[in-house]
């Protein structure tokens, strides 16, 4: 089960934390932090304490003019998490704000971050009944799948694609 996978995770963290390479370096830590809040939320089903501490990983870097790759997956934990827990709307409002700071940075490392929070912010949209806007962002993505040559969440986006014209 993937609890398993969380509990190791959560263990290495809290480890790693006490680490002086973690305590150098803001972005370090803040990577710790991030997986951390997400392994509170599924560990200990504590969505609020860790929605606090994504916040808090977010405010550990917040001084450039761009967001870092980084602090978008951040935003995008924070929305995925919102939708399991159904707050739909504080969940697509931040699957929105990951998509809009994606795009304004200058350079890239890592292009299936997009399609990773394309991909979500579509299955939110399903879940709100907005199925024709969720049908754009499901192909959206897969057009973007082709653009870049890659088969990353390819078959997701056109079963979306499908759930959202069967619902229509």
């Amino acid at each position: 089960t993937y609890l398993g996978e969380y509990e190791e995770i959560h263990k290495t963290v809290l480890t790693e934390k006490k680490h002086p390479y973690y305590q150098d370096k803001k972005e370090n830590l803040q990577f710790l932090l991030w997986h951390e809040g997400i392994c509170v939320h599924y560990l200990n089903e504590n969505s609020e304490q860790a929605l606090r501490m994504l916040d808090d990983a977010l405010l550990m870097t917040r001084d450039k003019q761009y967001y870092t790759e980084q602090e978008i997956e951040i935003v995008n934990s924070k929305a995925i998490i919102l939708r399991e827990i159904e707050d739909l709307e504080a969940s697509e409002k931040y699957f929105r704000e990951a998509l809009e700071k994606f795009r304004e940075v200058p350079r890239l490392t890592n292009p299936t971050i997009e399609i990773r929070i394309i991909f979500a912010l579509a299955q939110c949209l399903t879940d709100m009944e907005k199925f024709q806007e969720s049908l754009h962002f499901s192909e959206e993505g897969i057009n973007l799948c082709m653009k870049l040559e890659t088969t990353y969440l390819l078959a997701y986006l056109k079963y979306q694609q499908g759930e959202n014209l069967a619902r229509l």
